[in-house]
């Protein structure tokens, strides 16, 4: 898979990169919220109940490793998911978890607010 002959160390690095913007708690609520459709700051505040400033923080991480897309309405900004990759992994982790067909991932840590 990650052979040096074959471009695997590209292939690792994308890899650990894409593995890096999902190690937090609140950008898996976040991936979460927006896999099957566009969702807005303020919305994204309600549905995972984070402060603005931290919901943008980790927005601006998935933008940089380019997990995320945004669409520009006006003053608005929806965000969604930028590849297939990442709606697969969000279902994997979903099934490892034992939600089964990669079903949403849940809050499961009292320190989401933190960076």
């Amino acid at each position: 898979m990650y052979s040096t002959r074959n471009g695997g160390k590209a292939r690792a690095e994308m890899h650990a990169g894409l593995l890096s913007a999902f190690s937090h708690p609140a950008r898996l609520l976040i991936l979460n919220a927006i896999r099957t459709r566009e969702v807005n700051v303020g919305e994204l505040c309600e549905i995972c109940g984070l402060s603005q400033s931290v919901i943008s923080q980790h927005l601006a991480r998935l933008r940089e490793q380019g997990v995320v897309k945004t669409r520009r309405v006006h003053q608005m900004i929806f965000y969604r998911l930028a590849s297939q990759d990442a709606e697969r992994l969000l279902v994997a982790l979903g099934d490892i978890h034992g939600a089964g067909g990669g079903a949403p991932i849940g809050r499961h840590s009292s320190n989401l607010d933190r960076k």
